[in-house]
Parts: C-alpha cells; sequence; structure tokens
C-alpha cells in the first residue's frame, strides 16, 4: 500500500507520497470509511484492471468536509 496527498492550500501539479497518515474522526465516520474500503475491494475484484478509482464522497453521497479520500488500484 502507498499512500498520496496534497498539502492544504497549495497548487501542486501531483501528489507527494506520504510516509504515515493520520485519520481524525469519529466512529460515524470510520465506520462509513470502512465500508468504503469493503465496497472498493468488491469493485477491484469485481472489474480487475479495468478498475480505476472511486471518491468516498460518491460513495456516501455527501460532499467533501475537509479532505477527499480517494481509493486507487495498484
Amino acid at each position: 500500500m502507498r499512500c498520496y496527498g496534497y498539502e492544504k492550500d497549495t497548487n501542486a501539479d501531483s501528489p507527494s507520497e506520504l510516509e504515515e497518515i493520520t485519520i481524525q474522526a469519529g466512529p460515524e465516520t470510520l465506520r462509513a470509511v470502512a465500508g468504503f474500503l469493503l465496497h472498493v475491494a468488491e469493485q477491484m475484484e469485481l472489474h480487475g484492471e479495468k478498475f480505476g478509482h472511486e471518491h468516498f464522497e460518491d460513495h456516501c453521497h455527501r460532499q467533501a468536509g475537509e479532505c477527499r479520500f480517494i481509493v486507487a488500484s495498484e
């Protein structure tokens, strides 16, 4: 697993690889993230190499609050 991200309020052209990530969230959000990750794993298995990426906000039908969470295949 590799993690990438953008620093807030910057205009970088591409994300930087991160060594560590921290998620600050409550139980309800963590359960939603867990469900999203299970959904993405199923989509990866279903679509194989054709899988591109999924957005947490699209899965949960809500607007991005403080950050966007995207999962892509290896």
